[in-house]
């Protein structure tokens, strides 16, 4: 089955079936609590849904991002269960759209940083007729995606537009994006959109393992949103949320998590 797959260094659109991020790891601590470390898949999505079911109380998580499907299995677990979700150093993409946003208390260490990424995009507006059947169901598999996660949010007052980086990432997105396809372990790049959807058809068609990516410049950015950002697009239940006091501070922030990385936020 095919997956959504947002994470830092995959660009804004990613759909694909390998796992192409570090699996997570997790520590059980003292019962009460749970460490994971690592990408969101179905593996951690098991792990932190069990531990939930348990009776778990609290999530310090440092996640790079991942599969969108298993976030929001994540998400829909954690929007009605008494859990504080605490990021150690950093939580994007997924793990800020499905881990942080959705649980009802949640907290950033000092110096942790939350950043989002990038959702899954509304493609319900294309017209499917004249497609290819496989790409017609890449678009049906998309539009599914994104009516589970306003099934997801909606109830919740959040807008997930808070997601694509509240128009703050718009101005950074390359205007000529690049297309990359890995189908089954070769990986193509395209320049022209015609030819990456008709390589991508082709790959579905010979039902291989397939990994589809456009990439829009942003590959090592994240919008890190203040407090205030966050409430205005529907996220309660914050606790304890140190933020960078102006743009020296965030760009010292981001020097130090030690791997590229480039933070825009909401200070001057």
């Amino acid at each position: 089955m095919n997956a959504w797959r947002t994470g830092l260094g995959r660009g804004a659109l990613a759909l694909l079936l390998a796992t192409a991020l570090p699996a997570a790891q997790a520590d059980g601590g003292d019962g009460d609590s749970l460490r994971i470390m690592g990408a969101i898949d179905a593996r951690s999505a098991d792990r932190i849904i069990a531990f939930v079911d348990g009776g778990g109380r609290r999530i310090v998580i440092d996640s790079e991002g991942g599969d969108a499907e298993a976030g929001m299995r994540i998400a829909e677990r954690l929007a009605g269960a008494e859990v504080e979700v605490v990021v150690n150093r950093y939580c994007f993409s997924s793990c800020a759209n499905y881990v942080f946003v959705p649980a009802r208390s949640k907290a950033l260490n000092e110096g942790a940083v939350l950043g989002f990424h990038g959702g899954i995009p509304d493609t319900r507006h294309i017209r499917l007729e004249n497609l290819a059947p496989e790409t017609r169901g890449l678009f049906e598999m998309m539009s599914r995606n994104y009516e589970r996660q306003a099934a997801l949010f909606g109830p919740l007052g959040v807008d997930t537009a808070l997601f694509g980086g509240a128009g703050k990432l718009a101005a950074r997105v390359s205007p000529t994006p690049v297309y990359s396809l890995d189908c089954a372990g070769k990986l193509r790049t395209f320049a022209v959109e015609k030819a990456a959807k008709r390589a991508l058809a082709d790959c579905m068609q010979r039902r291989r393992k397939f990994e589809f990516t456009i990439g829009n410049g942003l590959d090592t950015t994240v919008y890190f949103p203040s407090r205030e950002t966050l409430e205005r697009y529907g996220v309660r239940g914050i606790g304890a949320y140190p933020y960078p006091a102006d743009q020296r501070a965030m760009r010292a922030l981001a020097a130090g998590m030690g791997f590229k990385l480039e933070l825009v936020g909401d200070v001057e």
